[in-house]
């Protein structure tokens, strides 16, 4: 009960200023807003002529969208190529995503009597065609649930047939990577105004530039800033004489109260973060019919990473009782451990580069002290950067495919997230400790 009193305190002080209610009606127009997005599906002839391309290509370092843009090149002369001829819709319609399709593919030998070997024994070719038709990367596009050499009723077979050719059809089925995978033409304002120029992007990769650019980036960012500069007047104020004496004579420690108005300040950012996040991830979910579970994981690391940021806060509170301090030397410790996760992870990618260089040439791998400094700062202080590449990586695990996350060109720096979170939460025990000691041994 004191915990929730001094919490309720501590929300009232935000809400009398009127922030917490504007922060709050940002976030439903954003969420509005996001209400507003259209998701098109584009014809199923443009995802199937891109994984029957895939047929003829090592996908291994090519994304779908630069297959579709230059095209294939067969893995060596005289091999036989694929292509695709028709799409037809089994049940739905054309653009249906979870539709079942019957694609007519022809393949195309170098000699007519390689391909007359295959028409006399197709189930090899069929079997290939059922397991490798619409994989992509870790992943299946489609399901192939039957293939077949094409009967002569399909409206797609030439009336004189070519010798080197052959026509096979193949049913397919959706699975749960269908819909991200599909492109789709987005649209704001219930389609008033098309983004056409992402009309061949799959769906996965525009949800993760939405959540991840404009939610996890710019939003948390504009959330975090807000939180410092209200949260700031909490603790000052609560040590503003006369206030103050009337909490200290209350049958409670000095500790404990401070930590219960630390969590108070905490408990602030959650609940906006909770609403503005939870109103996305419905919004983004009810248009795009994509459920990223992994987004609403977004609340716990913005909170955490504001409270690494509300432990300076609440120490120079303490220290100064000034909120003008407070907010400037919490502001400079976001842009200095923001900088050091930066620097840190330039010098990670130069000092690979430099050991790789220096074990062709045979020479030792050394280090300089600029190097050694700044991974030293980085084990030592909270990873505030660690914590951004948490939901990113969360967020690229349920939208986007190995190839997408090389075209992103994502952090590629090796992150111990049992490591990260440990040294930032001794970080925040060393910070509220001592600023509990500060404020237990002093006069008030």
């Amino acid at each position: 009960m004191k915990f929730l009193a001094i919490m309720k305190d501590s929300l009232r002080e935000a809400i009398d200023s009127k922030v917490f209610f504007v922060m709050v009606a940002l976030s439903s127009v954003m969420i509005l807003l996001a209400c507003t997005l259209s998701f098109k599906p584009q014809p199923a002839e443009e995802l199937f002529k891109a994984l029957v391309l895939l047929l003829n290509t090592d996908s291994t370092d090519l994304s779908m969208e630069k297959l579709q843009r230059f095209g294939f090149t067969p893995k060596q002369a005289g091999l036989h190529l694929y292509d695709l001829k028709g799409v037809d819709a089994l049940n739905g319609s054309l653009n249906d995503p979870d539709g079942d399709y019957l694609v007519t593919v022809v393949i195309r030998y170098a000699e007519a009597p390689e391909a007359e070997k295959v028409r006399k024994d197709p189930q090899e070719t069929l079997d290939l065609l059922k397991n490798r038709f619409g994989a992509f990367d870790e992943m299946r596009v489609v399901q192939v649930t039957k293939a077949q050499v094409a009967p002569l009723n399909n409206h797609y077979l030439p009336e004189t047939p070519n010798p080197k050719e052959i026509y096979f059809e193949l049913q397919t089925h959706p699975t749960s990577a269908t819909r991200r995978l599909w492109p789709h033409e987005p649209s704001v304002l219930f389609g008033a105004f098309s983004l056409s120029a992402l009309k061949n992007v799959p769906l996965g990769v525009q949800l993760f530039v939405i959540e991840n650019t404009i939610v996890n980036a710019l939003g948390a960012w504009l959330a975090i800033l807000v939180s410092i500069v209200i949260t700031s007047f909490f603790i000052p104020n609560m040590l503003r004489k006369g206030a103050v004496d009337l909490l200290l004579v209350k049958p409670i420690g000095r500790p404990t109260l401070l930590v219960f108005k630390y969590l108070g300040g905490l408990c602030f950012i959650f609940l906006n973060t909770a609403f503005a996040v939870g109103g996305m991830w419905l919004a983004m979910g009810w248009r795009s019919g994509i459920w990223t579970i992994g987004f609403l994981l977004t609340v716990l690391v913005i909170t955490y990473f504001f409270a690494i940021l509300y432990a300076v806060s609440t120490l120079f509170a303490v220290l100064t009782r000034s909120t003008i301090v407070a907010i400037l030397m919490t502001c400079f410790a976001w842009g200095f451990l923001f900088g050091l996760g930066e620097t840190y992870e330039y010098l990670h990618e130069k000092s690979e580069l430099k050991k790789i260089e220096q074990e062709k040439e045979g020479e030792p791998y050394s280090e300089d002290w600029f190097t050694t400094g700044g991974r030293g700062l980085h084990y030592v202080l909270p990873r505030t950067r660690d914590l951004d590449y948490l939901t990113t990586q969360v967020l690229i695990r349920d939208l986007l495919t190995a190839n997408q996350i090389r075209e992103q060109k994502l952090n590629t720096t090796p992150i111990s997230w049992g490591e990260s979170v440990a040294v930032s939460a001794i970080y925040i025990v060393l910070l509220l400790g001592f600023s509990c000691w500060w404020f237990a041994t002093r006069d008030y």
